[in-house]
């Protein structure tokens, strides 16, 4: 993590997502010692950490994403809940301004009615126990519950003040929803948004440029709003080489002259 850090400074990214992962920030293995280190390199790098996301696919089993808020057991959606507990804990000691979680594949057998019971008892449960200091975000995440726009439409008014997203726009590309109307429809409800580009509606994380996406749109969408939040890049599919993939992104969006648009390293970059 330190030398991500570093890489990150040298190149001027202002800050970082990190994708909580046993092998840099684990949810439930951190030691407040290695919280204290990440907070020390933070300030001497001068990077923020804009988002913790709870989403790497083996935290808690080799199943991937299992247990979830949406797992046929409450046991097992308790596990899912403390684990989140856990980086809010973590996010609140490094200063981290936000949380983003995912609601789970829809186990087989379950409507998706009963899949929002499970997710909203979930979710009510967690702001229970968390004071507020961190913001807690949802993502439209492919294959999950909460896939689509349209999902996170439907949950978030549920939580007005409470709850926000962490629009993922190449998602919304795969699930051929227009972006730009995603965005509006949404609102101030969008705390954190994840950029990639996608080719041919396929869901492979591609440099800015190499896909579809028309980024300039949706950068000057962004300004006109006067969003105020931060655009992660999330290219874990560029893990051989992140730094480098790192300064093009970063090269990319100046061309648009907006400068809220951070590396996300997730797991595989971090690894590196």
């Amino acid at each position: 993590m330190e030398r991500t850090l570093d890489d990150l400074h040298e190149v001027g990214y202002q800050a970082i997502e990190i994708s909580c992962h046993r092998n840099h920030l684990d949810p439930l293995y951190h030691s407040d010692k290695y919280l204290h280190s990440l907070s020390d390199k933070l300030k001497a790098t001068g990077i923020s950490v804009v988002n913790l996301h709870t989403g790497a696919k083996d935290l808690l089993s080799d199943i991937d994403f299992e247990p979830s808020l949406t797992s046929d057991s409450k046991n097992d959606r308790q596990k899912r809940i403390d684990l989140i507990l856990s980086t809010i804990a973590a996010a609140t000691a490094i200063g981290a301004k936000n949380v983003t979680i995912t609601s789970g594949i829809l186990p087989e057998q379950c409507s998706e009615e009963e899949g929002y019971r499970r997710l909203r008892e979930s979710i009510d449960t967690i702001l229970a126990k968390s004071d507020g200091t961190v913001n807690l975000l949802i993502e439209n995440e492919m294959g999950m519950l909460v896939e689509r726009v349209e999902h996170l439409a439907k949950l978030l008014p549920l939580y007005q003040g409470s709850l926000w997203a962490t629009l993922d726009i190449g998602h919304a590309q795969c699930t051929n929803e227009d972006i730009c109307e995603a965005i509006n429809s949404l609102g101030a409800s969008v705390k954190h948004m994840h950029f990639e580009d996608i080719k041919d509606r396929v869901h492979n994380h591609l440099l800015p440029g190499d896909g579809d996406i028309d980024f300039g749109k949706i950068v000057k969408l962004l300004s006109g709003n006067s969003y105020e939040g931060y655009c992660s890049v999330e290219l874990y599919t560029y893990d051989v080489k992140p730094a480098e993939a790192a300064l093009y992104s970063l090269n990319y969006f100046k061309r648009f002259n907006y400068d809220k648009c951070p590396e996300a390293y997730t797991a595989s970059f971090v690894a590196v």
